[in-house]
Order: structure tokens, then C-alpha cells, then sequence
């Protein structure tokens, strides 16, 4: 992967953000997106891994989505990615539940078996991004570096991390979506499935919907019906009849009622129905429209005609449907009533008695019933739907069909009804009317949520959007005031509410100015012994229809407005208390359902905070840049070395103040000129190169004419899309340096020269190039806090870029410096781990054994080892030369006159301890803090053989080994190493 240019990703994940919020088909979006992602990163793979859980709650994690580099084996379909358990990944697992981003090296993650894994890849460097749908971990995004372990930027990471935010809520939203359309669907399969024919008209009677019923009473098809007159299908003899009841029933208090007329079927015959009428409420910026629905009625209209005939078919009618059938004499006393009212719960000798049929209409409905009962005698019929009560308060409701009818012989009437059950009608009129309301409320709800989110992601002042959210929050919940608001910690860590929008409930001048001055900084609550700080002390929603008796609330302020209920929510974000919901004054209170009702609302809220907190973070990073600005400037006059920019044929575009001190020559009079023309020095070849360099050049002093040689470290800089820049170059006065050089090539012999010239060369390495590598980087930060500052945003990041290629080269040289120690240390012997079970005992005495047999006429040496037997699993080799060079100093330093050498094993509950003594010259104090070093050697052993790599390969190996190595020494007495070692297990063969 080349250098991640901030700004090409950047402007990708902007582009994806619009891929995931446009998407039509998610799955396609997605795909684009990891493209976009993997081409303005450059990495090797891009993909998406989904979660899932089996029967038994068991967590998997599936490859879904891949995108890979030019070259790269694509891996999208193989089994051993499909369904992989999150036990073996335990580590990962947590990190990313917790919504943490996860940007690594390979080498350094501590599962051993996910770092098998990747390395198995060739997997340098990952990112992992988790997605969220809600408190829902549903999977993530990882980016794999197979080419470099270069990890991304705090900024890239955060910005990324924002994207994995947005898809997942918009995969959250599309579910929502889908909940609804089933919702929507089981709504419509409720309307279809309704016995009688449900309609809407519009202002002109036009048919705008129509259920299935239609099609089965009238013959005819929804699509004949819809966008026609309703009119169109009345019995011409009967059309001025329908509208007259229409506009009697438009005209009437309740702009509602029922009328009977006939309908035209599609075979050309008629049909009696009943059409009850609604006119729709609406705004008067809205067009009236109606609805209601029509009962097939011929049936019963026949009946009805059937009811003068003979008794023989009355009774037929009677023991045929399932309507109470009724009869009353002019005074309205019962003449018959037949057996289907015990159907409603009532005995023979309740509706047998005088007033029955009075008696059982509802309270609640027994005003509106009475006067149309009144009015029988002058319209002759009445057709009505309202409410009975039973004596076991079981409600009905029922429609009543009564008229009179006159006898031919003597003139006198009766009076003739027909009560149907239509509880089963009115409740699903009801259900239809709830779900239809509750489907609006919750498409109000999402669209609310939606215009928050846009209007917060382009608006910079979040306030105004959370001000507009908490006003239709509030008119969806029927809420008289509330608030939402940010949890903070004071100084010490006592949580206290910060709001970020409030309702004005104000009480005197004196709150009515405070609430003024600060609404807009956000009005702090720090007493929790209240309703609200009963959430945030115990992290749970609060729900009081009766404030004043609450034992939770601490009561209110003398003259607040009244509160006779209150609902607060507490706002999570993967377990992380971060905010508060908080309405009152619902009429009516409030319930579980509402804190149901809100969830997509808190669940928004909760990244709102999220998102004002990082925005708070990024004003404090650049707050933090503009000292840094400033500071350049301060370093940048004070520098000791020379820092300047040259364009690509040398010319000088800025010179640091140092270069007077260090050559005499102010920064102006070298603007414009190149090297050459001030110094005639440089090679100019120097510019014309696409690499970096360093070099040495002699320069006469302007002011003295003393010569001074500096190191000059020439970096060639280029634009994102590589075209040509121009260079930085950092210039070092190495003038004593330099000429201790010639001092030193003069003095000696070839000879000695040259065994004198590797060792000050490995030590110059190792010291005086990391001298000028710790200038360059700390150079190299103040070039990147002064480009920070450049007013010119795509010259800034282009710039900054190349000053990131300045720090990796850096440390590509140092990476070279430790090569060549490597090198000196391999010459040594193999590197190679082979760890295996050795019986630690057996194998010192063998050891012994064996060095003895190669060192004929050697001191005795003294054994002190238990008395049983261990095993340690180990390189063999890697100790056996580390215990050889131990017990091969403690006999070469050992006094010829003096005691033997002592060998003591023991062991301890977690490793094992060897200890090497000898009673010989000792380390003088002041060498040993160096005896470690490579080609060191204590001053008293100049005359004893030896390189000085001994101890250094000592303390490597045993770092291999996973073990560490000590001493104690006094000079003339002796020295003890210590040598300590894990007793590792079988789960270490194979190497690390």
C-alpha cells in the first residue's frame, strides 16, 4: 500500500456516505462501497464480514462483501469463511462489541491463533470497523495491508468509523421499512378480508379505494369501480334519493350516518345495501374526502317484506338467521322478541318485562339513541348502530332495524325491528382506525428522525436540529413541554445534565432571563434528587403519572407550572450512559409504549451525542494545531540546523534563521539562488533525482572563511498523483566530526586503520546516525505543525502527505542502521527457533560433561542441582550456546589460582532459575552497565582473549527464548549470572 493520502479517502467516504443514503439496492451499494474504500486507501482487501447466531446462541461471523487489490487471490466463497465461530477470536469479538475500532499490526496482536491466521494471508496490518444497526453488533468492515504494516491516521479511523455508523443505520432503517410494510401488508389483508365493502371518496364522490368485498357483493372489479362516481352504481330510479341522503347526512351535527338504496351488479341486477357515511377531518389547506362502507342488506330487505306474509314463514325467517327479531304495540310495550337475545347474555325473564329493549342501551349512548327512537313515528323507520349492556356489564354492539307497519283491516300499527350483532364490524373498524393511526404516527416518527439526521449532518449549529426534532417529539407524543439533554462529570466525576434543547416553561422574569442567557450554552441540572436524576443515578427510564406523590422527584421550584406526568428516557450507546430524554404533561400520562415508540428517536439521539463529542474533540485538535503553529515558528527561528525548500532545479523558496549562525549568510540574500550560486559547492545532480539522499559538502564560512562541512539530508517531495515538486533539505554542521575523521585517517596504520575503522564505524552507525535521525524527525514534526497552518487546504494535505513519506524514510534508514547489527550478530551462528521438551537436569550435566571433555585440565567444577528431574520446552541449541558462553567466561575469568566454577539449578513455581559462578577478576562497576554491548569489553580484560560479542549474543538469545539474564559482580571477587527461563508447554512447539 502506498502513503494513505487523508484527502483522497476523505473525499471517498464522502461519496460513500451518498452511495449508502441514496442506495436503492444495498447490496450493490455496499459493494461500491468497500471499492471505493480499497482504491483511496490502496490497501490489499476490503471486505464485510455479517454476523449470526445459530439455535442454541452460538455467535458466527460470515464473509458477505470482498473487494481486492490488482494481483490480490480473492478469498469471497471459500468454506473455511463461512459461519466461523467468535470463540476462537474471543479478543476481537470484545474489542469490536464495544463499537471499538481495531487498527493493528499483525505481529502485535495477542491471540495467537487470529495471528496465524493472517500471517497464514500474508497479512501485515488490519482495520477492523464494527457495524452497528441500533445496540446491535451486526458485523464489520476490514481492510487488510498485505504490502506494508503502516497502520491509519487518528482522523482516518474517525472518519471511517463514521461510515460504519451510517451503513449501519441505514440497514436499521431499511429493517424498520421493511416492519412497516408487513405491517402495512397485515393492514391491508384485515381491509380485504372484512365482510362489507370498505370505500374512500374523494370531495367530488369519486372512488378512490375499495376491498375485495366490492368485487364479491357487486359482481364487479376493484379497478371497474375506483375513479368513478359512487353514484354511477345506484338504481337510476333511486339516484335522487342517494344524494338526497347524502347531503342530509352532510348537513347533520356529526357529518355522519346510514341510508339504504340499491346498487346496480355487474349482471345487470339489483341489490338492497346499507351505506354508512364519514366525512374525513382535515385541515383547510386539505381537500375533503369520505369514507365508509356498504352492507349487502337485500337478504334482510327481503325479510323484512317476508315478515307481512303468513306466521308459517315468519317463523322460518326467525329460526333462519341469527338477528334478534322484535315486535312492540303502539305504546311500545314487548309483543315478541325472539330467542336469539339470550345470544347477548340476557334471560327469558329479563327481555320478557315491560321497557327491556330501553333498558339495555348503553349510558353511554342512551342520548343519542332515544331521540332517533322519537322520531319513528314521523320517518317510519330508523336504522341505527349503538351500544347494549348485559347484567354482567359485557358490552355489545348492535344494529337496530325498526319501522311500522300499518294493518290493512283495522288501521292500527305495530312496530317491527331486527337487531343484528356487529361487535366483530366495529372492532375491526376500530383495530383498521388504530393501525391506520399508529402507522401514520410511526412514518411521522421516521421521517422526523431522517430530516434530523440530514439537517445534522450538513448543518454546523446542532442545536437548531435537535430544537426541531424535540418540537415534533413533542407533537407526536402529545407532550406539553420537555427537553433533551448531554451527561457530563464535573471535576469529581459526579454525572449532572447539560441540555442541548429545551422548552421555555419559564416561571418568573428572573428564570424567563436565565433561561435566556443560557439556552443557547445549554442550561445545567446538577440536583439529582429529582425525577431526571433518578435516570441518570440509576441508568433507568422513569415513568410518574402522579409527580407530586412520587417518592423518586424531589418536588419543583415555587411557581414552576404544574407537572402531572413525566416521562424520562435515558439515552445508551453500547452501554454507555451519554444523554437524557425527558416530556410531561401527556394528557392521559404515560406508558411503556411510548418509550417503544421513541426508541428509533433515542437510538439517534445517542449518536448525536457521539457525534457532538467528537466534534468537540476535533475544535480542541485544532485549537491544539494552532499552538503547535506557533511553536513551529519559535523552533523554526531557533533551530541548529539549517532547514530549507528548494525548487526542483535547487532554488532556494525558504531558509531557517540558522543558517547565519552556521555559515554567516542572512535567509534573505539566498532566496532566488541555488546552492551553486551562493556556496559553489553541491552537486546539482542532487535535484535532479526522485530519491532521497545524504551527503557531505565543505562550505567556507562567510563572515571567518572557516570551513564548516555539512551533512545535508535532500528529500525529494512530489504531488498525490506523483508528478515532481520540489525538495527539503536539513543540514547538520558535522565539522568536528568530519575532521576527527581525517585526524583519525592520518594517525594509524593501514592496518589498525581498518580493524579500527569497522568498530568506529558500527559504533558511528549505531550513534551518530541516530543523532541526525532524531534531528530530521523532530524537524520534520515542526515542517508538519507549519503546514498544518497553510491557508490552502489541498496544498496543506498534499504537503503533509510528503511529510509522512519524510517519516517513513527516516525510519527506513534506521530500520538499515539494525540490519548491519544483525549482520555482526549473525556471523555468530543461526538464528533459527527450535522449541522442544528437554529435561533441563539431564541436560546440564551433559553439558558439563561435554565441556569438560573439550577442555581437558579445566578446575573442577561444582554441580549443586536437584534431586529430581524437569521438563522445559526450549531451543536446545539456542541454550546450549547461550549456558557454553556463560560457563566459557566464568572459566577465562575465573583466577588461575582460584576456586572452580559452580553451577546451581533450581525451580520455581513459574520457571526455572541457572546461576554460572565464578571467584575471578569480576566486572568493574563502571563496565558493567555496558558488558551487554556488542564489542564491548571491560577495562581489566584487555589481556584476556575475546571480541566482546559473548554477553551480546548471551542477552539476545536468551530474549529469544522468552527468558531473561542478570548479574552481580565485584571487581577482584567474582561475578554470578543468572539465567531464568519459562517452562513454556506443548502449545509452544512450532515456534512463535
Amino acid at each position: 500500500m502506498g502513503d494513505m493520502d487523508s484527502e483522497r479517502i476523505l473525499n471517498a467516504i464522502g461519496e460513500c456516505h451518498r452511495l449508502i443514503s441514496d442506495s436503492k439496492n444495498l447490496k450493490h451499494s455496499i459493494q461500491d462501497v468497500i471499492s471505493k474504500l480499497g482504491q483511496a486507501t490502496e490497501v490489499d482487501r476490503v471486505y464485510v464480514f455479517k454476523n449470526y447466531r445459530d439455535k442454541s446462541g452460538g455467535s458466527f461471523f460470515s464473509y458477505k462483501f470482498e473487494w481486492v487489490a490488482e494481483g490480490v487471490e480473492p478469498q469471497l466463497g471459500l468454506p473455511l469463511l463461512e459461519y466461523v465461530p467468535w470463540d476462537a477470536f474471543s479478543n476481537i469479538a470484545e474489542e469490536l462489541a464495544k463499537n471499538m475500532v481495531m487498527n493493528q499490526r499483525v505481529e502485535d496482536n495477542q491471540n495467537e491463533l487470529f495471528r496465524e491466521t493472517m500471517e497464514v494471508q500474508g497479512i501485515l496490518a488490519f482495520l477492523f470497523l464494527p457495524v452497528f444497526t441500533g445496540d446491535h453488533f451486526w458485523g464489520f468492515i476490514g481492510f487488510d495491508n498485505c504490502s506494508t504494516n503502516e497502520l491509519f491516521s487518528d482522523e482516518q479511523k474517525t472518519a471511517l468509523h463514521a461510515l460504519a455508523n451510517t451503513l449501519g443505520a441505514v440497514i436499521l432503517n431499511r429493517k424498520q421499512r421493511k416492519r412497516i410494510y408487513l405491517e402495512k401488508q397485515k393492514y391491508q389483508t384485515i381491509v380485504n378480508n372484512v365482510g362489507e365493502v370498505l370505500f374512500k371518496l374523494d370531495d367530488e364522490f369519486k372512488v378512490t379505494f375499495l376491498n375485495k368485498s366490492w368485487t364479491r357483493i357487486t359482481g364487479y372489479s376493484i379497478t371497474d369501480g375506483v375513479g368513478r362516481v359512487l353514484s354511477e352504481f345506484i338504481y337510476p330510479p333511486m339516484v335522487d334519493k342517494f344524494w338526497n341522503d347524502v347531503n342530509h347526512l352532510l348537513e347533520s351535527w356529526d357529518k355522519t350516518g346510514n341510508f339504504e338504496t340499491k346498487l346496480i351488479t355487474k349482471n345487470g341486477d339489483s341489490k338492497w345495501v346499507k351505506i354508512s357515511l364519514l366525512e374525513m377531518e382535515g385541515n383547510a389547506a386539505e381537500r375533503k374526502s369520505y369514507s365508509g362502507f356498504i352492507i349487502d342488506i337485500d337478504r334482510e330487505k327481503q325479510a323484512r317484506y317476508l315478515s307481512k306474509e303468513i306466521s308459517s314463514r315468519y317463523e322460518t325467517v326467525l329460526r333462519n338467521v341469527s338477528d334478534v327479531i322484535y315486535a312492540l304495540d303502539r305504546n311500545g310495550a314487548t309483543i315478541f322478541i325472539s330467542e336469539n337475545i339470550q345470544n347477548f347474555g340476557f334471560s327469558p325473564e329479563a327481555y320478557l318485562r315491560t321497557g327491556f329493549l330501553d333498558s339495555i342501551i348503553h349510558p353511554g349512548d342512551h342520548d343519542t339513541v332515544q331521540p332517533v327512537m322519537a322520531g319513528l313515528m314521523e320517518s317510519n323507520y330508523f336504522n341505527i348502530n349503538y351500544r347494549i349492556l348485559n347484567s354482567d356489564k359485557k358490552v355489545f354492539w348492535v344494529n337496530d332495524r325498526r319501522w311500522v307497519e300499518y294493518s290493512e283491516i283495522d288501521e292500527e300499527y305495530k312496530i317491527y325491528g331486527r337487531i343484528s350483532d356487529i361487535s366483530d364490524l366495529k372492532n375491526k373498524e376500530l383495530e383498521i382506525e388504530k393501525n391506520r393511526s399508529d402507522l401514520f404516527r410511526l412514518n411521522e416518527l421516521l421521517q422526523t428522525v431522517n430530516e434530523t439526521q440530514v439537517n445534522f449532518l450538513f448543518e454546523e449549529d446542532f442545536k437548531e436540529s435537535l430544537d426541531e426534532l424535540l418540537v415534533k417529539i413533542l407533537a407526536l407524543t402529545g407532550s406539553r413541554f420537555g427537553f433533551m439533554g448531554e451527561i457530563l462529570f464535573d471535576e469529581q466525576e459526579k454525572p449532572y445534565l447539560r441540555s442541548h434543547t429545551i422548552t421555555n416553561i419559564a416561571w418568573s422574569e428572573e428564570t424567563e432571563e436565565f433561561y435566556q442567557r443560557h439556552f443557547k450554552v445549554g442550561i445545567e441540572f446538577r440536583n439529582l434528587n429529582t425525577l431526571f436524576g433518578y435516570s441518570i443515578a440509576h441508568g433507568v427510564p422513569v415513568i410518574s403519572n402522579d409527580p407530586s406523590h412520587d417518592p423518586r422527584g424531589g418536588g419543583i421550584p415555587e411557581g414552576h407550572p404544574p407537572l402531572r406526568a413525566y416521562l424520562g428516557i435515558p439515552v445508551f450507546k453500547n452501554k454507555e450512559l451519554l444523554g437524557l430524554i425527558g416530556l410531561a404533561n401527556k394528557e392521559g400520562g404515560y406508558s411503556e409504549s411510548d418509550i417503544e415508540f421513541l426508541r428509533p428517536i433515542t437510538n439517534s439521539y445517542a449518536n448525536f451525542v457521539k457525534a457532538i463529542r467528537i466534534s468537540r474533540l476535533r475544535k480542541a485538535a485544532e485549537d491544539e494545531r494552532e499552538k503547535t503553529n506557533r511553536l513551529f515558528k519559535l523552533l523554526s527561528e531557533s533551530a541548529n540546523d539549517i532547514i530549507a525548500f528548494h525548487d526542483l532545479d535547487g532554488t532556494f523558496r525558504f531558509v531557517s534563521p540558522s543558517v547565519f549562525k552556521i555559515l554567516g549568510y542572512q535567509p534573505e540574500e539566498l532566496i532566488g539562488k541555488t546552492p551553486t550560486d551562493v556556496f559553489g559547492v553541491m552537486d546539482s545532480r542532487a535535484f535532479k533525482r526522485k530519491t532521497s539522499e545524504v551527503l557531505i559538502a565543505p562550505h567556507k564560512h562567510r563572515i571567518s572563511g572557516k570551513l564548516v562541512y555539512l551533512e545535508i539530508s535532500i528529500n525529494y517531495l512530489s504531488e498525490a498523483d506523483g508528478a515532481p515538486k520540489s525538495y527539503l533539505a536539513v543540514s547538520r554542521d558535522v565539522t568536528e566530526r568530519e575532521l576527527m575523521l581525517e585526524r583519525l585517517v592520518k594517525s594509524y596504520e593501514k592496518e589498525k586503520e581498518l580493524n579500527m575503522l569497522k568498530s568506529r564505524f558500527i559504533s558511528m552507525t549505531s550513534h551518530e546516525l541516530r543523532t541526525p535521525i532524531s534531528t530530521i524527525l523532530s524537524s520534520n514534526q515542526i515542517l508538519k505543525s507549519y503546514l498544518s497552518k497553510l491557508e490552502d487546504s489541498i496544498l496543506m494535505n498534499k504537503s503533509l502527505g510528503h511529510v509522512e513519506k519524510i517519516n517513513r524514510q527516516v525510519k527506513r534508514l534506521n530500520g538499515t542502521i539494525e540490519d548491519i547489527l544483525i549482520l555482526e550478530k549473525n556471523a555468530q551462528g543461526s538464528l533459527k527457533i527450535k522449541i522442544e521438551p528437554i529435561q533441563i537436569k539431564a541436560f546440564l550435566e551433559e553439558l558439563c560433561v561435554s565441556f569438560c571433555e573439550e577442555h581437558p585440565g579445566l578446575r573442577k567444577q561444582t554441580m549443586s542441582f536437584p534431586s529430581d528431574d524437569r521438563t522445559v520446552y526450549t531451543d536446545k541449541n539456542l541454550l546450549r550456546h547461550v549456558l557454553s558462553n556463560l560457563i566459557e567466561n566464568a572459566v577465562k575469568y575465573g583466577k588461575p589460582d582460584g576456586e572452580g566454577t559452580e553451577l546451581q539449578l533450581e525451580f520455581n513455581s513459574k520457571d526455572i532459575q541457572i546461576l554460572v559462578k565464578d571467584r575471578g577478576i569480576g566486572i568493574p562497576e563502571a563496565d558493567q552497565k555496558h558488558i551487554f554491548g556488542s564489542f564491548y569489553r571491560a577495562k581489566n580484560a584487555d589481556l584476556i582473549p575475546g571480541t566482546g560479542l559473548g554477553l551480546h549474543i548471551v542477552q539476545e538469545f536468551t530474549s529469544r527464548l522468552r527468558g531473561t539474564i542478570s548479574f552481580v559482580s565485584k571487581e577482584n571477587e567474582g561475578t554470578t549470572f543468572k539465567l531464568t527461563l519459562p517452562y513454556g508447554s506443548e502449545d509452544t512447539i512450532g515456534g512463535r
